[in-house]
């Protein structure tokens, strides 16, 4: 009888402590919730063809970072990397089920834009808004002057318009391998809406006024635009 009773308890110790590890792992791994509206943006005319959002999404003000998002991802995460990457079938990033353009990468689907559903400014901020595209990105950097400075001592590239108007940038840099920061302060790091077709384990983003390809698991900023 006190073998079954010592063996009872630690079978119930062995679920218990497999239960926490569940719950811990889960926890670690959730998305985390934003907070970002449409009515707390203000779209700015850049003078191009799409206006801009004045501050990232999830941020309060311009001066202030907002959520980091993997790309076609729609919420914040404790992990950045293919492992915890939404369309990766695999954790080390070379099987796809969405957005692949390569057999080489799995489900060939063809998609080179963000769908709407997987595009976070416009499930946070309203249809209205929406990932600017490499294009877009590219008419903001080739019709605009790009400075860098800092705002309320933040650093990042103020952006002005031909016709006076202006949005600032904040240098948040990017988050990957868990939530390790690369180069905050230093670097503009944003997503375009926009795949690498070439090379579909990347999408396209912008930093410090160009154009660049980048990991899709990596936690860039978000600035919407809307027409």
């Amino acid at each position: 009888m006190k073998k079954l009773s010592f063996l009872l308890v630690n079978v119930f110790i062995l679920c218990a402590c497999l239960l926490m590890e569940s719950c811990s792992s889960e926890k670690e791994n959730s998305p985390i919730p934003d907070s970002g509206t449409s009515s707390s943006v203000t779209a700015v005319d850049m003078g191009v063809s799409v206006k801009w959002a004045d501050k990232n999404v999830g941020a309060t003000r311009p001066d202030v970072y907002g959520g980091y998002y993997a790309w076609g991802e729609i919420w914040k995460k404790s992990e950045y990397s293919w492992f915890t990457y939404d369309f990766s079938n695999d954790k080390d990033g070379y099987e796809f089920w969405k957005y692949n353009t390569k057999e080489s990468y799995g489900y060939i689907d063809s998609l080179i834009v963000l769908e709407e559903q997987d595009d976070v400014a416009s499930q946070l901020l309203g249809k209205k808004w929406r990932i600017p595209t490499t294009e877009e990105w590219q008419e903001l950097i080739d019709n605009c002057s790009w400075e860098w400075g800092k705002l309320n001592n933040i650093y990042g590239m103020f952006v002005t318009a031909s016709n006076g108007n202006s949005i600032f940038l904040p240098a948040a840099g990017h988050k990957y391998d868990g939530m390790r920061y690369y180069s905050e302060g230093s670097y503009c790091d944003y997503w375009s809406s926009t795949l690498n077709s070439d090379y579909p384990r990347e999408a396209v983003g912008m930093r410090n006024g160009y154009v660049r390809t980048d990991y899709r698991y990596n936690g860039f900023s978000i600035r919407a635009v809307c027409k």
